[in-house]
């Protein structure tokens, strides 16, 4: 048996037997670890607050070296997130967060420390009574997407290379970016949709950020429904899967403005 610590974040639990749970933590170090946590379910057991989805912990690990297999053998909270568990709103979103990073985990597209920082610093963001939470998605949408090596093309038309319309824009799914005004380059385009200037801004920002910075900007509504438009889609068809949790929250109030501040 080897032995190992690590700092984690957990994106699903699955109930496994009469009292055990299995889970997947997200880690700098190892990427995407799948564990199981005996007993972890029984009302006494120090495991169980400790191995519930984005639970942020400090884990002891055990990994039999002969079938690769982790066991939990001790675990510590770092954070318990408790705005985002008090809000219905903020905790789907959190939950929208937890099912996109495991899928992209998974896969392993990317550094898996930029992937465990990524997560945590929108989780961080998503516990903020300041922050807008669909704004925080949209955020984590955009920067994961660009990690994946999904880069959209936003500085130039995506089919010629030419200047963009100073009055808004299409971004074409088919050419992974936005397109200009020529007929040819939105024939090529396919499956467009329209660009606010506000939205095109803030998903170069998105891109270029620090990750401590990610979230420090502002949009109006018009630039929010069209960033929050192409950005749904955009995860949708590079994941090659249609992520639903966000349906849930369709019927909220939207705002005059958002914020990320």
């Amino acid at each position: 048996m080897e032995h190992v610590k690590v700092r984690g974040i957990i994106l699903r639990e699955i109930d496994y037997r009469e009292a055990d749970r299995i889970i997947d933590i997200l880690t700098a170090e190892c990427g995407l670890v799948t564990a199981t946590a005996r007993g972890a379910r029984r009302q006494k057991s120090p495991l169980l607050p400790s191995t519930q989805v984005l639970g942020f912990c400090d884990f002891e690990l055990f990994r039999n070296t002969r079938t690769g297999m982790f066991t939990v053998d001790f675990a510590s909270r770092v954070a318990d997130f408790r705005r985002i568990r008090e809000n219905i709103e903020r905790l789907v979103c959190a939950a929208h967060l937890a099912e996109l990073m495991g899928d992209a985990a998974r896969d392993d597209h990317s550094e898996s420390s930029d992937l465990y920082r990524l997560m945590a610093v929108s989780l961080a963001a998503l516990d903020r009574e300041d922050r807008d939470p669909l704004l925080v998605v949209r955020a984590f949408e955009i920067r994961l997407m660009c990690m994946l090596g999904f880069m959209p093309i936003l500085d130039a038309c995506a089919v010629c290379g030419g200047e963009l319309p100073p009055d808004g824009s299409r971004f074409g799914f088919s050419v992974c970016g936005v397109v200009c005004s020529a007929a040819a380059c939105q024939a090529r385009a396919g499956e467009r949709l329209f660009a606010t200037d506000g939205a095109l801004a803030c998903m170069r920002y998105l891109r270029d950020a620090p990750l401590d910075r990610l979230f420090s900007f502002r949009l109006d509504r018009r630039d929010f429904d069209s960033l929050s438009q192409i950005s749904e889609r955009f995860v949708s068809e590079q994941m090659e899967k249609r992520y639903g949790r966000l349906d849930m929250l369709a019927t909220l109030q939207p705002k005059e403005s958002v914020s990320a501040e």
